[in-house]
């Protein structure tokens, strides 16, 4: 069974650190190691595209070496503050990350849709018309081809109402102790036994699950942590396990290659 993999990166390129730069050859390492694992991977230059037309030569020089590999899909970084933030300013983070396609002195520059941070997980009517509209943006915009993929973040078990927008919802980001405590498991096992309100089914692969602060223990660990992966797997087609509990969109834990090699 395969399964998808998100890394969320607010630095998914070189930094000019012995740290940074490790962590960049450990990921196109495991990329060309792991062809039959697909890492959604989020570009997040300056919480979001920044104010210039593209990013800096880090990010420049990364992203179209992402590209290059066939199991990797770029996304870009976009905050909704819950759907406090001003629409424009969405759009145009949207059309910002959209433009880089067309970038004729840098080949290859582009993400493949966007990853809305900071979705609601209830449900009104004012926030439901907010996320239709700018999913809708962004499916119309030009710069992110056939496989646009559009994913929310409100980090729990939203309203269902508020799941067939997306091509992909992040049901659960928090701790391993948060995800035992508060049987997240049986929860989303209930998500899936019934349909939308919208009358859709829930599937797996519609629902993506981000665990960190994962124990020494269980990451170093070869049968626990395949005990967790397997059964984020068998709830969410997209999962990402690290044992970092702070940065961890930065960086890998001691636990990465073990995710990697259980996930594949």
């Amino acid at each position: 069974m395969s399964v998808d993999a998100i890394q969320r990166a607010d630095l998914p390129t070189g930094m000019p650190s012995p740290t940074g730069l490790r962590t960049v050859t450990d990921r196109h390492a495991v990329i060309k190691e792991s062809p039959h694992l697909k890492f959604i991977v989020v570009v997040n230059p300056h919480n979001g595209p920044g104010g210039s037309p593209l990013p800096d030569a880090n990010y420049t020089r990364e992203i179209p070496l992402l590209n290059s590999y066939s199991n990797v899909q770029a996304l870009g970084y976009v905050a909704t503050g819950y759907t406090k933030r001003d629409v424009q300013a969405i759009k145009n983070d949207i059309h910002t990350y959209s433009d880089w396609s067309t970038n004729v002195d840098v080949q290859n520059l582009k993400v493949e849709g966007i990853f809305f941070d900071e979705t609601p997980g209830e449900y009104d009517a004012a926030s439901a018309n907010l996320l239709h509209e700018i999913q809708s943006e962004a499916r119309l915009a030009h710069g992110f081809g056939s496989r646009c993929m559009l994913i929310n973040n409100p980090g729990i078990i939203p309203d269902a109402r508020l799941l067939h927008g997306p091509n992909m919802t992040v049901v659960f980001e928090g701790t391993y102790a948060t995800y035992q405590q508060h049987s997240i498991s049986s929860k989303l096992s209930k998500l899936k036994q019934k349909p939308e309100r919208s009358g859709n089914p829930v599937v797996r692969n519609d629902l993506a699950c981000i665990m960190h602060s994962v124990p020494v223990g269980v990451a170093d660990n070869e049968s626990a942590m395949q005990k967790v992966v397997r059964e984020l797997q068998r709830l969410a087609g997209t999962v990402y396990v690290t044992d970092l509990h702070e940065d961890y969109y930065a960086g890998f834990g001691s636990g990465w290659m073990r995710f990697v090699d259980v996930a594949s």
